[in-house]
């Protein structure tokens, strides 16, 4: 999990991680989207920001670039 992510709330975690961890409504929500990671808003209801996908790379970008301007 990267400093930028962690550092503004959010978790970058393992599928397996993800949904032993997370309410049952967000995990029924990422399950409709493929991947073995999940970048998702421990402290937002099932509305909150999750997206899912194969390379957490790719998924800290996307992460970077929606939030840019508001990250700390």
């Amino acid at each position: 999990m990267t400093d930028i992510i962690t550092r503004n709330g959010y978790r970058l975690d393992a599928r397996a991680v993800f949904e032993a961890q997370a309410d049952n409504k967000l995990v029924a929500r990422a399950s409709v989207y493929p991947g073995i990671f999940v970048l998702w808003d421990p402290n937002d209801d099932e509305d909150g920001y999750l997206i899912a996908g194969d390379s957490s790379v790719e998924l800290e970008k996307e992460f970077t670039t929606h939030f840019e301007g508001f990250l700390s």
